[in-house]
């Protein structure tokens, strides 16, 4: 019986951006005969900068730039909320009577219809129509699971036999109040029309169930995984090596890192390490810890944007001494899983799933959400004077933790067998 599955992403394999789905794709691709990757936000001038599996297709929707595609979205969100908005029942939602929620709604759907349309003229509909079973699966609980929803009803429509449509879910997509509106359009609808809805971690499966039980039996949790390239070598540093591994969202809150070292005096110096981020946002960002960390014991380095694969081998090579994470929100951090996966200990804030991947007082600490800088730096400077015994015990629980929990292999293998079922 021949499968292929329709993936929609955001920009994978194009440009930059959704890394993680690296760790996936190799496994998922195994057991389809093939895969047809949608990137249904690309810029329609960005370069293919991912390699895929030889089963895999990959191309941009899009016709024109992000941006301009956006601002038509949103111009005919605004005419159609000025003619009175969506009339479909099934398409009004609580934004109802809430000015910038509904123009939040329409731009959502403007998206969605603009996507849909997009995504069926690149489709090859009698090609698919020579599977025995197609199955979409969008990565993000959002615009791109409103498309796998619709998508399943055209393709069925046109004598494709599409099976089922799913979602993955991980933060932003779960969590309304991470929105500046409080809000995220057509969640009832969502949940209605996909099959499955599968969160990154048990604490957004819990979210969902709680906030809508109707349909709690289609929600359940689908760890991340990320690869095994072995355990960090026992090497003495120089400096005690902290480092984080994130974009540059406000919700990150990279920054706090330096406020925290910028109190730091002791005989052993720290270095920061930070992968992530580019442009004009990290610019702004070495400048502001050049300034902070001036007078203090500590030192900073900035490696911007890099590749999945080179994070690990970053890790294996430079053996650091602690992870940090002190993000505002989050779903279950990927930055985390591969930081356990080579053994290093994380200090990390208790929000989200993030429980979930730091044992506290075993494979690191997790601390208040609104640490103050003296107490973070408290914790890193405990640490440091860990003995060397249970820093290494630390080390060999947290890989072994990530092991039983986030392999790559493992739990995109399982993820493969829920999407056939």
């Amino acid at each position: 019986m021949s499968v292929c599955l329709i993936m929609l992403t955001n920009t994978y394999p194009f440009d930059g951006g959704e890394y993680f789905i690296e760790n996936e794709i190799g496994v998922l691709s195994r057991s389809f005969d093939k895969v047809i990757i949608c990137a249904l936000d690309a810029n329609a001038a960005d370069a293919l900068t991912r390699d895929v599996p030889e089963n895999t297709d990959a191309f941009i929707t899009g016709n024109h730039s992000r941006k301009m595609e956006r601002a038509g979205d949103l111009l005919k969100a605004a005419v159609r909320m000025a003619l009175g908005g969506t009339k479909e029942p099934d398409s009004r939602d609580k934004a109802c009577g809430d000015a910038k929620k509904m123009l939040f709604r329409e731009y959502f759907l403007s998206r969605t219809r603009r996507q849909l349309k997009q995504v069926m003229e690149k489709l090859k509909i009698e090609e698919l129509k020579k599977y025995d079973r197609v199955i979409i699966y969008s990565y993000w609980l959002f615009v791109g699971a409103n498309v796998a929803a619709e998508l399943k009803k055209k393709l069925i429509n046109r004598g494709v036999n599409a099976e089922k449509a799913v979602s993955r879910a991980h933060g932003y997509d779960i969590y309304e109040e991470r929105n500046v509106l409080n809000y995220l359009p057509q969640r009832e609808y969502l949940l209605k029309n996909l099959d499955r809805v599968f969160t990154c971690s048990a604490h957004g499966e819990r979210y969902l169930k709680d906030k809508y039980p109707a349909f709690a039996e289609k929600t359940e949790r689908s760890f991340l995984g990320t690869a095994d390239r072995g355990a960090k070598p026992e090497r003495e540093n120089e400096m005690f090596t902290v480092v984080t591994c994130s974009s540059l969202s406000p919700v990150k809150r990279i920054w706090r890192v330096a406020d925290a070292l910028s109190l730091y005096h002791g005989e052993k110096k720290i270095k920061w390490i930070h992968i992530g981020g580019s442009g004009k946002k990290l610019e702004k960002l070495k400048e502001y810890a050049a300034e902070k960390l001036m007078n203090s014991d500590a030192v900073c380095e900035f490696k911007g944007r890099m590749e999945n694969k080179r994070v690990l081998s970053f890790y294996l090579e430079s053996s650091p001494d602690l992870f940090l994470n002190v993000s505002e929100s989050e779903g279950l951090p990927v930055s985390i899983m591969e930081a356990a996966s080579v053994g290093i200990p994380v200090i990390a804030t208790d929000c989200g799933g993030t429980w979930e991947a730091v044992e506290d007082e075993v494979t690191g600490k997790l601390i208040k959400k609104d640490f103050s800088d003296a107490e973070l730096l408290g914790e890193i400077i405990r640490f440091m004077s860990l003995e060397k015994s249970i820093a290494d015990k630390m080390s060999a629980v947290s890989r072994d933790m990530w092991r039983k929990k986030f392999s790559a292999e493992k739990n995109y293998s399982d993820f493969s067998k829920r999407l056939l079922s």
